[in-house]
């Protein structure tokens, strides 16, 4: 089986509560973030995303952007 991206940088808030990752797609060499809240079992689950950005800093600023966004929100479940 093929591996169409790799995680090429992890990001947290300083709770632990939300979690995200950069990801680079091989398929057409572009970047895309996804960022992770805990549920109300404590599990981690998608809550935001982005995807065919140009390169890994702009996916970066993006996704630390969307973590502190998340973190202030005073959110701890992400439903």
């Amino acid at each position: 089986m093929a591996k169409l991206t790799t995680e090429e940088s992890w990001f947290k808030d300083d709770s632990g509560n939300v979690i995200g990752t950069v990801l680079l797609d091989k398929t057409d060499n572009d970047w895309s973030w996804v960022a992770l809240g805990r549920d109300e079992r404590g599990s981690f689950r998608a809550v935001e995303m982005n995807a065919s950005l140009i390169d890994q800093d702009i996916a970066e600023k993006a996704l630390l952007a969307k973590v502190t966004e998340l973190e202030s929100s005073g959110a701890k479940v992400f439903p």
